[in-house]
C-alpha cells in the first residue's frame, strides 16, 4: 500500500469508504449511467492526488476535508470541461405545445394518438411483468438479491461492501443474474 492510499485510509476509514463519498456525491449531484463510473475515477484519482499533496500533520478531519474539496473540485472541472465540449453542438429544443409548421399542429398534437393506455397494450404489459416476476422466482437467490439491491438504488460498491466482497465479483453476479433472467423469459 503507497503512502497516498495509507493517508487516504486514515482520512477515511478505508479506501472503499472513499470511493462510497465520492459516488454518494456524483449521484447527489444528479448524475447516473455510464457518468458515474468515469466521474468516480476523476475522483479518486484527484483524491490520490491530494492525499500525496496533503500536510499529514493536520487532523484526520482536515486531511479528509482538504481531499475531499480536490477531489470534488476535480469533478466539476470534468463536467465544466465535458458542458462546454457539448455546448458547441447546436440542438433545437421544442416545447411540447410549440407549433412544428404553418399547419397549426403542435408537438402535443401529434403525439396524442400514440399513447399506450388501451386494453391491449394494458393487458399485454401486465403479461409481461408476470412473466417477468415468475422469470425473478427461477433465478438463483443470491442473483435475485443483486437484481433487487442494484434496481432499489444501490450502488455496486454499497452491494460489494455489505456482502464483503470487491465490485468486480459484484459486477460478476449482475451479469450473471441478467444472463439467467434472459434464460428464464425466453
Amino acid at each position: 500500500m503507497t503512502d497516498r492510499q495509507k493517508t487516504l485510509e486514515n482520512a477515511f476509514g478505508s479506501i472503499e469508504n472513499f470511493v462510497i463519498t465520492g459516488e454518494k456525491y456524483i449521484r447527489a449531484m444528479g448524475v447516473y449511467g455510464n457518468a458515474v463510473d468515469d466521474l468516480v475515477s476523476e475522483y479518486c484519482t484527484a483524491g490520490l492526488d491530494a492525499a500525496g499533496r496533503v500536510d499529514t500533520d493536520k487532523t484526520a478531519m482536515e486531511i479528509r476535508a482538504f481531499i475531499n474539496s480536490r477531489a470534488k473540485g476535480a469533478v466539476k472541472d470534468y463536467l465544466r470541461v465535458v458542458t462546454q465540449s457539448r455546448s458547441k453542438v447546436k440542438v433545437n429544443v421544442l416545447s411540447l405545445d410549440a407549433r412544428l409548421d404553418d399547419s397549426k399542429k403542435s408537438l402535443h398534437d401529434t403525439t396524442e394518438s400514440t399513447r399506450f393506455d388501451t386494453p391491449d397494450t394494458a393487458a399485454l404489459k401486465n403479461e409481461e411483468q408476470a412473466r417477468f416476476a415468475a422469470a425473478l422466482e427461477t433465478i438463483p437467490a443470491g442473483q435475485r438479491e443483486i437484481l433487487e439491491a442494484i434496481v432499489s438504488g444501490k450502488t455496486m460498491v454499497e452491494i460489494a461492501k455489505e456482502r464483503g466482497v470487491s465490485k468486480q465479483a459484484i459486477s460478476k453476479m449482475q451479469f450473471a443474474a441478467i444472463e439467467s433472467m434472459k434464460l428464464a423469459v425466453a
